[in-house]
C-alpha cells in the first residue's frame, strides 16, 4: 500500500467461491476480516481493521490480471492510496 506520505505491507489471505471473496486483511500491526466480489476483471474488496478506539475501515477497488491485483483503497476519513497485490 503506497500513502502519500510512505508505504506499507498488508497480507491479504483470499478464498474465492464464484464471483464472491473472503478472508483476512492484515497489516502491520492491526487486522480484520475481508469480504467482496471479483467480476470481470475487476475487484472489490472491503474491512474494517479493529483498532483500539479507532476502527479503519478500507475499500479496495481494482483491477485483475494473471496474479496481480492493483487499484485504489478509500481509507475514508483517513484519505486514499494505492495498492498492489500479487499471488504468494
Amino acid at each position: 500500500v503506497t500513502y502519500p506520505h510512505g508505504e506499507a505491507t498488508h497480507r491479504f489471505t483470499l478464498e474465492q467461491a464464484g464471483a464472491e471473496v473472503s478472508g483476512q486483511h492484515r497489516g502491520e500491526l492491526y487486522g480484520g476480516a475481508i469480504r467482496g466480489m471479483v467480476r470481470a476483471g475487476t475487484v472489490e474488496l472491503r474491512s474494517t481493521m479493529q483498532i483500539p478506539a479507532n476502527n479503519i475501515g478500507w475499500t479496495f477497488r481494482g483491477t485483475v490480471s494473471g496474479n496481480r491485483m492493483s487499484g485504489t483503497a478509500d481509507m475514508g476519513e483517513y484519505g486514499a492510496a494505492q495498492w498492489t497485490a500479487v499471488k504468494a
